[in-house]
């Protein structure tokens, strides 16, 4: 399985509540428009409170980021399915214009994971 994931950081002069918003409200149809048939899921998981690695008291982590945002796809052909798509030159620009709206762009870092997993017991 294989995972795009990334760390996005809200603009400057935009308060968390309005990010997320903006994120769901916008954003999210667009993006669902251009990876329905590729991706198994897409999901936001929103930071509501950053923790150091040294201690795990909340701190200074370095930079700011509001969102890590995360695109599952079954195997290497999905992935590369994806990236094909979304780097069309029109979706790519649908897709920066619109992340100019609320993301600050230079702060925020995207990583392509191959995912490994350990099933747990419940409870």
């Amino acid at each position: 399985m294989y995972k795009l994931l990334a760390l996005v950081s809200r603009r400057a002069d935009m308060s968390p509540e309005k990010f997320r918003d903006y994120y769901e409200r916008v954003h999210v149809p667009l993006v669902l428009e251009h990876i329905r048939d590729t991706a198994v899921s897409y999901s936001r998981n929103y930071v509501a409170t950053a923790m150091t690695s040294a201690d795990g008291k909340p701190g200074d982590t370095g930079p700011a980021v509001d969102c890590i945002m995360e695109i599952k796809l079954t195997d290497k052909a999905g992935l590369d399915g994806l990236l094909a798509r979304i780097g069309v030159a029109d979706v790519a620009r649908k897709f920066a214009q619109d992340e100019e709206n609320f993301i600050d762009r230079t702060a925020s870092r995207i990583f392509i994971c191959e995912h490994h997993e350990n099933q747990l017991a419940s409870g």
